[in-house]
């Protein structure tokens, strides 16, 4: 379940809490090719109550630890100018509109459509490994752990809801290695489906159903990173949210309507059909 992110404030009040913490809820309009309108869809929207500052969704660290590539993912929303969906909680696992190519991109902040991930070694390898060495060092006959037991470092709900951690810094920079950014050629501003299937050197974006790729010539890279958990409208730290408060009318306004995450790559059959 994915709850606000308090960070380190200890707010007693729930009603103040609620609005300054919470998303808003917005409706969706959504008319057919014919003209019909359809009922209303609810949908998220990153701001605060007052829309004075954005906020984000956090899920606590999976029980079975970061899970590995491949991990299929699918969110229906707008992002109206550079902004991230969906990101890991500590590392950089992420869906959305930012990395601009050009100087361009960069002064409007109007980025095309990424997946990029953290380069650095398998966390779910990494978790087995730090807990091995843990074990050997205390000379216990524990049962070896796997990432289908309970993922030790996350039990402590508190820690799963607090700001994000230094090493998280130290570990994953603000602007990944080229060969960790695969883009498609979608820029924001429009409601889309999107789908991403991080898989390595083998990922996918589509976008309504159709495959998209920036670059045909590169690597379909994204980098190698797992997936520790989900930050629902920023990324890993908080540094590119969704929305963004105080702006103009519709300005850092990005909406998600549906998400949906699979381990695994699903099919491309099962993936055009949804």
């Amino acid at each position: 379940v994915a709850k606000p992110d308090r960070g380190n404030s200890n707010i007693q009040d729930e009603k103040f809490y609620n609005r300054q913490l919470l998303p808003r809820v917005v409706f969706k309009k959504h008319e057919t090719e014919r003209g019909e309108v359809k009922p209303r869809q609810k949908c998220i929207q990153f701001l605060n109550a007052h829309g004075t500052r954005a906020v984000c969704l956090k899920t606590p660290p999976w029980q079975c630890g970061p899970v590995s590539q491949p991990v299929t993912l699918f969110v229906v929303g707008i992002a109206t100018e550079d902004g991230v969906f969906v990101s890991g909680l500590k590392r950089r696992f992420l869906l959305g509109h930012l990395f601009p190519l050009t100087s361009r991109d960069k002064m409007i902040e109007m980025s095309n459509v990424c997946i990029s991930t953290d380069g650095t070694e398998d966390l779910c390898a990494n978790d087995q490994k730090m807990r091995m060495e843990n074990l050997s060092m205390r000379g216990t006959d524990e049962e070896d752990g796997n990432c289908n037991k309970e993922y030790e470092d996350s039990s402590d709900e508190d820690d799963a809801f607090s700001d994000f951690s230094e090493s998280s810094e130290e570990t994953s920079s603000s602007q990944p290695d080229e060969s960790e950014i695969y883009r498609g050629r979608t820029g924001p501003g429009m409601w889309h489906c999107y789908t991403a299937i991080f898989d390595g050197k083998s990922s996918q974006i589509r976008v309504d159903g159709e495959l998209e790729c920036l670059d045909e010539n590169r690597s379909s890279s994204c980098g190698n990173g797992s997936l520790d958990g989900i930050i629902i409208g920023s990324d890993h730290k908080f540094d590119m949210s969704l929305c963004f408060g105080e702006g103009a009318e519709g300005e850092g306004e990005g909406t998600i309507a549906e998400l949906a995450v699979f381990k695994g790559r699903m099919p491309d059959t099962d993936v055009t059909q949804m």
